[in-house]
């Protein structure tokens, strides 16, 4: 799915036509890329070297999901903020991210994620008392 911009001109702002695609989902990552329009050619293939022809050519994930350099990206999972790029998923204030999935309920007196939750604040503790 291709669109063409036309130049835009007004009083105070000029573009340079230009165009855009839509592609099928695809792994985060830099990608080779062509584009024959106009009996022109212009090509990124193989390494990039950080000009900022290169730097469009890199898929990234959409604000409201997630996903790392060779993942897909998912959908921000529930009690979390996705910023999109590269971010990892954020928990929202009274969430926490566990194993992946974010909890929202505080776990089970004396399960092990319990125990392990009140190790980790028992040393926080410590740690902020200076022992």
């Amino acid at each position: 799915d291709v669109t063409f911009h036309p130049r835009k001109t007004t009083a105070s702002y000029s573009r340079n036509p230009y165009l855009s695609c839509r592609t099928p989902n695809m792994v985060v990552g830099w990608k080779d890329f062509v584009v024959h329009a106009a009996l022109q050619s212009d090509e990124v293939l193989g390494a990039c070297n950080g000009t900022a022809k290169c730097e469009r050519m890199r898929t990234e994930c959409e604000v409201g999901s997630y996903g790392q350099e060779g993942e897909w990206c998912l959908s921000c999972p529930r009690g979390a903020t996705c910023g999109g790029s590269t971010a990892e998923p954020i928990a929202k204030k009274e969430w926490w991210l566990q194993n992946g999935t974010m909890e929202d309920d505080c776990p089970a007196a004396g399960s092990p994620e319990a125990v392990e939750l009140d190790g980790f604040l028992a040393a926080l503790d410590r740690f902020h008392k200076g022992g």
